[in-house]
């Protein structure tokens, strides 16, 4: 697991002097946890019926221990559905504890996975959980990470303000090479491509060729 997704979790429960998911390694048991939350094993909707809280409980940390262990692998989204999972499963016990260590975990797979606005959401219903709790430790990675979620959401509307941008200016270049005027075109479509280099998009190229036969003349 990365660092943010490992200290998340240990924030929490070790909050509680518990320190579980610190503890957590790639044991048979936790890749049999794998192979329920990767489809291997027994599939999560053909799980036995709800049964007594400790039942439920124990899926929730095997949820937690599967989406540990595919985080460190490399696989996020299959992290964030086992995640997601047992956060449910603690949520049907009324395991605030478990839910919260679910809950900022899941926030910090979601802003990994490119969606900030869904980790904020996590995050937010975590912070209640754990303030209600009084766990500081997990309070304030809980809060971090909502910071980092939002820094995430603020750099993506970034992006998509400069890529509005850079088409704007490819789109007058455009207009003003239909009208022969050359000058303003390259100094438009010149804007365009350093925008859409700066945010890294294909677009950069097909910019790039224009300016390109604009100079050949």
């Amino acid at each position: 697991m990365s660092g943010a997704g490992h200290s998340s979790a240990q924030g929490v429960e070790g909050g509680r002097g518990s320190g579980a998911m610190s503890k957590l390694r790639v044991t048979t048991a936790a890749a049999s946890a794998v192979s329920l939350a990767m489809g291997a094993g027994p599939a999560l909707a053909a799980d036995p019926p709800v049964g007594p809280a400790s039942s439920v409980s124990r899926r929730s940390r095997t949820r937690r221990s599967a989406g540990t262990v595919l985080h460190r692998t490399g696989d996020r989204a299959g992290a964030a559905d086992a995640l997601a999972v047992a956060v449910e499963r603690s949520r049907e016990v009324g395991s605030r504890l478990g839910m919260a260590t679910g809950l900022v975990f899941l926030g910090t797979l979601r802003r990994e996975n490119g969606d900030p606005t869904a980790a904020i959401e996590t995050l937010t219903e975590a912070i209640d959980l754990v303030r209600d709790l009084g766990v500081r430790g997990g309070e304030v990675e809980a809060l971090n990470e909502l910071g980092a979620a939002y820094r995430a959401l603020a750099l993506a509307q970034e992006i998509d303000s400069a890529i509005d941008e850079a088409h704007s200016y490819a789109g007058l270049g455009r207009t003003e090479l239909a009208a022969d005027r050359r000058a303003a075109a390259g100094e438009h479509l010149r804007a365009a491509l350093a925008l859409f280099t700066k945010v890294g998009t294909g677009e950069a190229a097909e910019v790039a060729a224009e300016l390109e036969r604009l100079d050949a003349g």
